[in-house]
Order: C-alpha cells, then sequence, then structure tokens
C-alpha cells in the first residue's frame, strides 16, 4: 500500500494499492469509487486542499522493468465522478494541489527505445489547463515526488539523485542532487521557509557501508546547515514542528532522533529507542561447485537470517536471503536493505 489520506474535512479517505486502483471510501469505510481501475497502475492520489477535487495519476503502458511508456492524469470530484484528463503523454508519477487548486505534475518528458530518458514538471490550473513547463531542469531519473509549499510560492521536485526548488513562476532557485549519494526524502517544511533533504552515500571510513545525510536549505535556496546525523541506514522519514523549530529523523536503524532547528546550525536534542533495531552481518557467500568466493555485507533490519541461496548462476552473483519474515534479494559486496 502506498500512503493513505483524508481529505481536509475527515469525510473522505483515498487509497491506493502498489498494482490497484485507487479506491474512495468515506469515513465509515464504505467504498464510494474505484478511480480508473483499467489503467494499469495508479501512481497517486491526493485532495485538493479545499476537498473538493481529487488528483490521480496513472500509467496505461508497462514495458520491462515496470517502465511506463504512456500515461494520463485525471481530475475527479469529491464523490469520485471523473471532470477531466490531463497531462497525457508518456506517464505521469505524480500530481500535487497548490493553493487555489493549481496543480504540478511530476511526468516524462522523453522517450527513447520504449523507455522514459528524461523527466520534468509542469503546472496546471484548476481545470486542467497548462500553464507552465518548468524551465532549468531535466531529470535523467524517475521523479518520485513534487509539491508546491503551503503558500504556492516555491515547487520542489526529486528523483533518486537529482533536485531541484523552482519559485511558483518557474524560475529555478538551486538544484539540490546528490551525484554520488541516493535521496530518500526531500520536503518542504510546514511553514515553507525550509527544505530538509536525507540521503546517504558511501562511508569512506567503514567498507560496504553507507552514510547518511540530513541537510537543511532556505526557500530561497541557500544552504542552512549539514546535521551530523548518527544514524546506522538510512533515513526514509521526516517531520517537523509547525515553527521549524523541531525537527525529526527516523532511520532505518530503528532510532528517531530530535534535532533543534531553530538556529542556522541544528544541534542534535534527544533520541528515541526501543524500536527493532539494525543488525550488520559481515559474511562470506559460498557459490555452487566451481563459482568463485564472493564477500558480502547484508544489512538486516528487525529480521533474523536463516538462508541465503544463490537464484542464477551465470552473470553478477546474486543471491535470494530468506529471513524469518519476509524475503529480500541481495547482491554481493553491496549492502542491502530487507
Amino acid at each position: 500500500m502506498k500512503p493513505a489520506a483524508f481529505s481536509p474535512d475527515g469525510q473522505r479517505i483515498l487509497t491506493v494499492g502498489e498494482r490497484e486502483p485507487a479506491r474512495l471510501w468515506n469515513a465509515e469505510g464504505r467504498l464510494l469509487a474505484l478511480l480508473d481501475a483499467e489503467a494499469e497502475r495508479t501512481y497517486s492520489a491526493t485532495f485538493s486542499q479545499d476537498g473538493q477535487r481529487i488528483a490521480t495519476s496513472h500509467c496505461t503502458s508497462l514495458g520491462d522493468n515496470d517502465i511506463c511508456s504512456s500515461g494520463y492524469a485525471r481530475l475527479w470530484d469529491d464523490d469520485g465522478q471523473p471532470v477531466t484528463l490531463f497531462a497525457q503523454g508518456a506517464g505521469v508519477r505524480w500530481v500535487s494541489f497548490g493553493p487555489g487548486n493549481a496543480m504540478v505534475s511530476a511526468e516524462c518528458a522523453e522517450l527513447a527505445n520504449s523507455r522514459c530518458v528524461t523527466d520534468m514538471v509542469r503546472v496546471w490550473d484548476p481545470a486542467g489547463q497548462l500553464l507552465a513547463v518548468l524551465e532549468g531542469r531535466r531529470f535523467l531519473n524517475p521523479l518520485r515526488h513534487v509539491e508546491f509549499d503551503a503558500s504556492g510560492a516555491r515547487i520542489l521536485a526529486y528523483s533518486a539523485t537529482e533536485a531541484a526548488l523552482w519559485t511558483g513562476a518557474g524560475e529555478l532557485l538551486v538544484k539540490l542532487d546528490a551525484p554520488t549519494n541516493h535521496l530518500w526524502t526531500v520536503r518542504f517544511s510546514p511553514d515553507g521557509q525550509l527544505v530538509i533533504v536525507t540521503s546517504s552515500g558511501p562511508d569512506p571510513g567503514r567498507f560496504n557501508l553507507y552514510k547518511t545525510q540530513v541537510r537543511l536549505w532556505d526557500k530561497d535556496g541557500r544552504f542552512l546547515a549539514d546535521l551530523p546525523a548518527r544514524h546506522e541506514g538510512y533515513v526514509k522519514a521526516t517531520a517537523m514542528t509547525a515553527d521549524h523549530g523541531l525537527l525529526l529523523t527516523a532511520g532505518l536503524d530503528g532510532l528517531v532522533q530530535i534535532w533543534d532547528t531553530s538556529s542556522a546550525a541544528g544541534t542534535l536534542s534527544g533520541q528515541l529507542t526501543g524500536h527493532s533495531g539494525f543488525c550488520s552481518l559481515p559474511a562470506t557467500a559460498r557459490m555452487a561447485a566451481g563459482w568463485r568466493l564472493w564477500p558480502m555485507t547484508v544489512c538486516v533490519y528487525g529480521m533474523r537470517i536463516e538462508t541465503c541461496s544463490p537464484i542464477w548462476k551465470h552473470g553478477p552473483p546474486r543471491y535470494t536471503l530468506h529471513a524469518s519474515v519476509g524475503r529480500a534479494t541481495c547482491w554481493p559486496r553491496w549492502p542491502v536493505m530487507c
């Protein structure tokens, strides 16, 4: 399941399955509508700020490796009745509402050999008419998210390694890329004054392990602070108080850290413990007869490894890691999330 959402008045609920259509429910749990059940995949479903409209993004043609080659976005009323199609093209990965029900979309800009090679961000009016294509930045990796800030004066979008901040008028302010890192979350603070970026990259001091970074930027694209995060593993969730005075970072190590961000530097003020922890298991994976031995570091979060068996014999050595809860795929000599 993808994140669910209440309408602003709390009377409607939107849910989106990983490979299923979005569903609209009332507050009592009665299904009101399926939103485009014929689409191959639904990427996002969001309420407008006044709760009168719903926007969904869809793929209509999935190719190899789940690459979308065609899709669209659709507007709905608050009862789940279709209003209009927009952003028809190579595939829309995300749609978000801003003030006044303006919309911003993350979508494919260019197809080559049936796959998207660059992504772009476009702005739409409340009726689904195109207002602008945001210039100065084309994304080489699939966009994960795009959003307005609370006032509609800024727009933020990011992929796995690239991020950018624009004014609401479409002027590029700054690129927040992480060329050697993986971006996990890029979000505005609730008041729109800050941008919080979490990423991870190779830690030169620890073989085969990753270093987490939490960085703060202001709304005009000026770098403020690199918080000395102490998570073992990735930070995949953040939350901030309305006055952006405190920041929470939640890592896959089971720790939640509390940061005082009332000053530009940011300082660690506390840590919450007690959740399932992080386990780092150095190991040597032994292959079948005639295969090489490969050193492997496996990161396991809240699981106990039982067996690690090969999937195929040719090409890069690959293993299926069987754990006491769930399954994961691991590659030799790389850290793996389970």
